[in-house]
Order: C-alpha cells, then structure tokens, then sequence
C-alpha cells in the first residue's frame, strides 16, 4: 500500500520506483518506473504518473471483472462466427469469379459454398432461380443455404423454391420472406440480450448476439415473431451461459429474464 523503491524509505537503494495500480477493492498491480539515483520525483511528475496509473486501474479492473472464456468455448464461438458472419465467408480463395465458377462453387466443400453464395448475394438473383434450385436439390451445406435464403428475401423474388431441411420440406416464395435484420423476432430478442447483458456483461453480450443471429439464419425459411423474441433471447443466452460454464452468469440470466427452468 505504500510507495516503495528509488526515493523512498523503502528499499531506497533500488534502481526503480515502485508504484501501486489500484483499484476499488485494493492493489492490482505494480509498476517499476527508472529514476536517476537520489533524484527524488517533481510534484507535477508525481502526480502525472499518479493520474495514469489511477487510468489504468480503471481500465484493469474493468478487464478483470469481464467472465473467462474458455479456449474450447471460443474455439466454438469462432466456428459459429465463421459458418456464418452476416454472409463473409473466411479464408476463401474465391475474389472476382465468373458466374460459371461461382454456380460451379456452388456444389463444393463448406468454404467454396458459404463464399460463391456471398458472391450471388450481390448479383440480380432473379435470372438464377433455375440454378438456385438445384443448388437446393443439392443437400447443401446448411448455412450457406441460410445465407443464399436471406439474399433472396433480401431481392424480394417472387418464384418459389423448395428445401428439404432435417427431414422437412419447405416451398417459400421469396418475396413471402423475411430477412434476418428485418425480423420482428430478432430484434426483440436482440434488445432483450442487450438489456440483461449489454451495460454488465458487454462481452457476454456479443456472444450471445452471435449465437442469436446464427439460429435466426438457420430458422429460414421460417421466421421468429416478435412475440417469441423473449423467449429466444432466453434460449440464445442460456445456450451462451452454459458453453462458458458460468453458473453466475447463468442465474443472473434467470433473475433478468423471469424465466425459471428445470
């Protein structure tokens, strides 16, 4: 709790002057700062270090305070985020393809579809329903699907299409659709998360969001009703919680939410 070091009557003979980072609940950490030999600090010096270090106690124990996440927890969260990331797919080799290549991407591996379907998603959709189709006769790879769906409630196409996903056939119109940013459903739970998350938890909140945009997309052709938009910020965060093994966290969320679950 004192000043020790260089300059001070403890351990005066050291070559540095050790200097506290606090917080509110005591020490955090020390810092060792060189000074010549029996040349004690100016006023000002002293109190300019004093300000800086109170700056990073601050932002120290904000630091502190933020839940740990495990390495297999964001192992997790990166592959969510990757599979699907509002349509970018990483560590494609695709740039400017032609459309030929693009509609041959299409029938690749995971990586060749997430990317060929952000690049149609920019391009006029309506002259490939045809090859959209097949594409979806395809088994495809279930995100990248998601994101081609979102694209064509984004162009409002008026054919209709038809996905067999987990065992379920869907036909959908594309103009029927509703994108994902536009979903009364998302939104309201997007607002729930940040209420019980986004002020205390900030990190926690991000995540979650991550978790929430990646099962409204894999709901298409389906969409959440902003009267489920509760109920799927509770699942979203629930789902959140446990990957980070935070009981804390967990209760935190039963108490904001209202919801008590077995």
């Amino acid at each position: 709790n004192k000043h020790a070091g260089a300059t001070t009557n403890t351990l005066p003979g050291a070559k540095c002057l050790y200097l506290s980072i606090r917080g509110n609940g005591g020490a955090l950490a020390v810092v060792g700062i060189a000074v010549k030999s029996g040349q004690p600090l100016l006023s000002f010096e002293k109190n300019l270090m004093v300000a800086l270090l109170d700056e990073c106690g601050l932002a120290l124990e904000k630091e502190l305070s933020m839940p740990y996440i495990p390495c297999d927890v964001e192992k997790q969260l990166r592959a969510l985020q990757k599979d699907i990331r509002f349509g970018v797919a990483e560590n494609t080799i695709i740039h400017e393809s032609s459309l030929d290549q693009l509609l041959d991407d299409l029938h690749g591996d995971a990586a060749r579809q997430l990317a060929a379907v952000n690049a149609l998603g920019s391009r006029n959709l309506r002259d490939l329903t045809l090859e959209i189709q097949d594409y979806f006769n395809s088994s495809p790879f279930p995100e990248a699907a998601a994101l081609l769906i979102n694209a064509i409630a984004k162009q409002q196409i008026e054919d209709e299409f038809t996905l067999v996903k987990d065992g379920v056939e869907y036909s959908f119109f594309g103009d029927c659709l509703i994108p994902v940013d536009e979903c009364d459903g998302y939104r309201e739970a997007r607002k729930y998360l940040n209420q019980w998350f986004g002020m205390k938890y900030p990190s926690v909140y991000e995540l979650a969001l991550k978790v929430l945009v990646h099962e409204v997309y894999m709901y298409l052709p389906l969409s959440y009703e902003e009267i489920e938009g509760r109920e799927l910020a509770y699942e979203c965060g629930l789902q959140t919680v446990e990957m980070l093994g935070d009981e804390q966290l967990k209760e935190h969320l039963t108490a904001c939410s209202g919801v008590m679950r077995e």
